[in-house]
């Protein structure tokens, strides 16, 4: 196994490279799941735990044999994977190879991450001083990516026509794109100035971008570390308390899970479950919901009905028969709108605002789509 390559110490709190592992898999599968990811890309449809686990397979071994280099993206400031680069087609006489088979999560969409992860990968294959050109593959209809690259500043060699199948039975003509030794100092550079301008966007910027984001549903859900949490637990549940508070004892005392909903790499949304019983909820394995809250510019555009969608998916998985949650008041029409139901009276606890016991069902029927709830 080769040794964790970090990023380059211009983007190091942005991203870090790591060689993929198998391990990898399952945090990979949470944001896999969807098709506009694969769409365009050689590796194939890993939409399905199946597909995913194949192009984990391949990923692996071409590593072994040291025909590629598979990276694991991973967020820094975040501390989850978001996505996947590779290193392959190395001509060691010629001094060059290919950077493609790249995806990231459509939460990070639009954000600095891929900037950042270009220029990481960059700066590793020019970290070989017999490296002289870095090319680049792209589906001729992929304009998207295509535009990407000439902002890039990599510049388009050719096309050849009709190169290759896809996995939809496309036969697809691919543009060239490449980067020369020569060139990589001002493009370096490029890149540096690209990042350092998403760092200076204003907040009223970023509120408009998270909304544009958003409503192009360019969101992902992934499990967090629960201090990941503490921010929005803080600024929409207890904003006028101590940060300490939202630092729940159960967080480390239970089993528990964290989600976070992301968007132009950014953690807007979070929710957690505790695998806790109470006395009123008759379940053979129950879970608590705890801490929901959704960053309170982004309120209204359905980012909580996705959160509860995760969170019902992971319950399933686990043979959860009910969720409950001590609810605040104005929170109650939510809760009932996914089939909760109250229980007992109304109560109040440290926050002295009026609370109720509610339960649900996971897998039950959502009234805010009409049908079955959806498993992402």
């Amino acid at each position: 196994m080769w040794m964790r390559y970090p990023a380059a110490d211009d983007v190091r709190r942005w991203v870090a490279l790591d060689p993929i592992q198998r391990t990898d898999e399952s945090r990979l599968r949470w944001i896999a799941n969807d098709k506009r990811i694969w769409r365009f890309n050689a590796a194939g449809d890993a939409t399905t735990p199946d597909g995913l686990s194949a192009w984990m397979t391949a990923a692996l071994d071409g590593c072994d044999d040291r025909r590629q280099e598979t990276f694991a993206i991973r967020d820094q400031r975040i501390g989850v994977v978001a996505g996947s680069s590779r290193i392959g087609n190395i001509d060691r006489q010629a001094g060059s190879c290919e950077i493609g088979w790249t995806w990231v999560g459509t939460g990070w969409w639009g954000s600095a991450l891929n900037t950042a992860a270009k220029l990481a990968m960059l700066t590793h294959a020019f970290n070989d001083e017999t490296r002289n050109r870095v090319f680049f593959n792209v589906d001729a209809r992929n304009r998207r990516s295509a535009r990407a690259m000439r902002k890039l500043g990599a510049r388009l060699e050719g096309v050849r026509r009709f190169d290759r199948q896809c996995c939809d039975g496309h036969v697809r003509s691919t543009l060239i794109f490449s980067v020369l030794r020569t060139e990589w100092a001002w493009i370096h550079a490029r890149l540096l100035e690209r990042l350092r301008r998403f760092e200076s966007l204003t907040e009223s910027q970023n509120k408009d971008a998270l909304r544009r984001a958003i409503a192009s549903r360019w969101c992902s859900i992934v499990p967090v570390d629960p201090s990941i949490t503490h921010e929005l637990r803080h600024a929409v549940l207890r904003p006028t308390e101590d940060r300490s508070v939202v630092d729940y004892p159960e967080d480390q005392a239970l089993p528990s899970w964290h989600l976070g909903l992301i968007a132009l790499g950014q953690c807007v949304g979070v929710l957690s479950l505790y695998e806790e019983s109470n006395e009123l909820v008759v379940a053979k394995k129950a879970w608590r919901l705890r801490g929901m809250a959704v960053a309170e510019h982004l309120q209204g555009l359905g980012l909580g009905g996705h959160l509860m969608q995760a969170a019902t998916t992971l319950a399933l998985s686990h043979d959860v028969d009910k969720i409950w949650c001590n609810a605040r008041q104005p929170s109650f029409s939510f809760y009932e709108r996914w089939q909760f139901e109250p229980v007992g009276d109304l109560f109040t606890c440290a926050t002295r605002e009026p609370h109720r016991l509610m339960i649900g069902t996971p897998g039950g029927k959502d009234s805010e789509t009409g049908g079955d709830v959806l498993l992402p």
